[in-house]
């Protein structure tokens, strides 16, 4: 069943339903006594008719800086080297504030109470709406550029199928969306980019990387992401391993001459807006502050182990992974229990797993690249909190979806229809589960 055509000709209201089930979903999952709240790095917010939400202790900072983005020039500001959220939640607000601007009383929806809060950060939501307004349409529009990723490759007939659907629900109705989707924040970009390096990398097993005028737009586009988020570079080393593969099988069609001139003029466009970001701070400022780095200690941890001897650097490389794999595995859990389901199905109708492979190798290659890389550069990042790990779920996902569409289109009819219930009251039980359990929060 195609459903492409309802989403082109109901687009608005289909996304104004969505909107409103995943605003709803945050709204009504269970909350957080209010004197435990700063222990779990959030605050709630109450809102008229009783309804509740919570917002992420770092968000104030992002509203305030979207109000007057001059502030990312401060010494020492925690954002200044990750300033695009904030710029484009600032030139949002502007037409945002136009319409806002009618509903004074708006202004005087958003309460806190608690005796541990400093309730002024908080009162930011009402005097800066139209700033908060611009954050949640940014993780809107965020989470729909992974999800569209993830709907344009979860089938192999050109066609979106319901069953794609029923998998895609599984993103809309998480702990992330639960813990971020209402607060200014960059987290959605843990799903969307594994997911857009996943699409991409694809294009690039199927040749894309040897045309110049897509590697151009494709490469500049990932050096503005950097000043997002800097996952974004993750997704680079999946296109570079893609075009090698095509490279391998096509040299008559791919010179190793383009590969090496490609690779460097995507590197150099990669860096180029950091590089010019970085320049401007110093030249406004005289210094630049990477507050991952310098406070945190990401990314670094790894280099001044090798002040240290071998040793040293086995046992904590070691600890870290373990403490890194055990967080990931947590994450995967619907990896797990869909994966081992769509193998069951193709163990009892008998249909050829290695012919899928066969048949699809570019795509499953480019889920575990991705997921690979993902996983690399957030365990080298130093920080292990479970918004980050599961960056390396979602091509896995993809990749079940995918399989899990396949193996049900050699089905027949009476078989698929057994298929289809088992495979939607699984993932409904697993909705059913995240929705009404408490957490995660942040």
């Amino acid at each position: 069943m195609d459903i492409r055509w309802i989403l082109r000709t109901w687009l608005l209201p289909s996304t104004a339903l969505l909107f409103l089930a995943l605003t709803l979903f945050v709204l009504f999952t269970p909350k957080i006594p209010d004197k435990e709240q700063l222990d779990y790095g959030i605050v709630n917010v109450y809102l008229p008719f009783n309804l509740t939400y919570w917002i992420n202790c770092d968000s104030p900072e992002f509203l305030k800086l979207s109000n007057d983005p001059n502030s990312l020039l401060e010494p020492k500001n925690t954002r200044q080297a990750r300033p695009g959220p904030i710029i484009l939640a600032y030139m949002l607000s502007l037409p945002i504030s136009l319409i806002t601007g009618l509903f004074p009383d708006a202004e005087k929806m958003f309460k806190i109470h608690h005796e541990r809060v400093d309730e002024s950060r908080f009162k930011l939501y009402n005097s800066l709406l139209p700033n908060y307004i611009a954050y949640i349409f940014l993780n809107f529009v965020i989470l729909m550029i992974g999800l569209g990723c993830f709907l344009k490759l979860s089938t192999d007939n050109g066609k979106t199928s319901l069953l794609s659907f029923f998998f895609l629900s599984l993103f809309l109705f998480s702990g992330l969306v639960k813990a971020f989707f209402l607060s200014p924040h960059t987290q959605m970009f843990n799903y969307t980019y594994p997911l857009l390096g996943t699409y991409l990398a694809y294009l690039c097993t199927e040749g894309r990387f040897f045309n110049w005028r897509w590697l151009v737009g494709v490469s500049s586009l990932l050096g503005a992401s950097m000043l997002i988020y800097s996952s974004s570079f993750a997704i680079f080393p999946s296109m570079l391993v893609g075009s090698i593969l095509y490279y391998s099988q096509n040299k008559s069609l791919a010179p190793l001459k383009i590969l090496v001139i490609h690779t460097f003029i995507s590197l150099l466009l990669i860096a180029l807006p950091t590089i010019f970001w970085i320049l401007f701070v110093l030249y406004k400022t005289g210094t630049f502050y990477n507050h991952e780095v310098e406070c945190c200690n990401q990314v670094v941890w790894f280099f001044k182990l090798f002040s240290g001897d071998l040793s040293k650097v086995i046992s904590v490389t070691f600890e870290r992974l373990i403490k890194y794999l055990s967080i990931v595995s947590i994450e995967f859990v619907p990896v797990y229990i869909l994966g081992a389901l769509s193998l069951f199905l193709s163990f009892v109708y008998k249909v050829n797993v290695k012919k899928f492979y066969s048949n699809n190798k570019n795509l499953v290659l480019s889920c575990l690249l991705s997921t690979f890389f993902f996983g690399a550069f957030f365990f080298f990042v130093g920080l292990y909190e479970w918004r980050m790990l599961l960056s390396s779920m979602p091509p896995m996902l993809l990749l079940v979806a995918f399989f899990t569409n396949y193996v049900i289109s050699k089905l027949n009819y009476s078989q698929r229809k057994f298929a289809y219930s088992l495979v939607f009251v699984s993932i409904l039980l697993l909705n059913v589960f995240t929705v009404f359990s408490a957490g995660p929060y942040g």
